[in-house]
């Protein structure tokens, strides 16, 4: 490769890289203030004043709101799974083990973006047709991820009996709420609650 064919190479990733930071920046300022306020009071003027950019600017990356909400949530799935898939992917452990290890990685990451769950629950309905319909698939697969987890540890004996999905919900549901519950107090605490709670599902 030519010296000028690296530079060109260098200088484009450099911008890709400058577009991302860019359009998490939004997502992130978006996210927080849907959050402290809600999505139907922010406007995309809001969003840009927040973070000192043109209108303009947001447009450039995102022509709507609705779209800004939809790309924020399949970002805020993705970087669900960049904090727990160390946790899948622990050689040697057991799936008791491992799905402890799921667990507290849940924890952190929700505890971490507890603002982000609250725009969860409260804008899917805003996203536009097609996007929320990819938001659903990339749930259902980590849903169903899971749930075989917990099939494995129901299996050897470790966890309550009783329908998988139901006992995979109820612990999805545990993680998300007990981070939020504790969003301005202490982490420490949130983990003891729910180790406390755990004790209802583990053998």
């Amino acid at each position: 490769m030519t010296k000028s064919a690296e530079v060109i190479r260098d200088n484009s990733s450099i911008r890709r890289k400058s577009v991302q930071m860019n359009k998490e920046l939004i997502m992130d300022t978006a996210a927080r203030l849907f959050a402290e306020n809600s999505y139907e009071s922010v406007s995309l003027d809001d969003i840009a004043d927040k973070i000192g950019a043109t209108k303009g600017l947001i447009y450039h990356y995102f022509p709507s709101k609705g779209t800004l909400l939809g790309e924020l949530l399949l970002w805020n799935h993705d970087l669900f799974l960049e904090s727990v898939n160390p946790a899948w992917e622990t050689p040697g452990v057991e799936p008791v083990g491992i799905l402890k290890k799921v667990i507290e990685a849940h924890i952190d990451f929700n505890y971490d973006y507890s603002y982000m769950i609250t725009i969860i629950y409260r804008t899917t309905n805003f996203v536009p047709s097609e996007m929320r319909k990819k938001i659903k698939r990339v749930r259902e697969a980590y849903d169903r991820k899971f749930r075989l987890l917990v099939e494995d540890v129901q299996e050897a004996g470790q966890l309550v009996k009783g329908d998988s999905e139901s006992v995979a919900a109820g612990i999805i549901a545990l993680v998300s709420y007990l981070p939020y519950r504790y969003r301005n107090g202490d982490k420490k605490k949130c983990k003891e609650t729910y180790g406390l709670v755990l004790r209802l599902f583990f053998r």
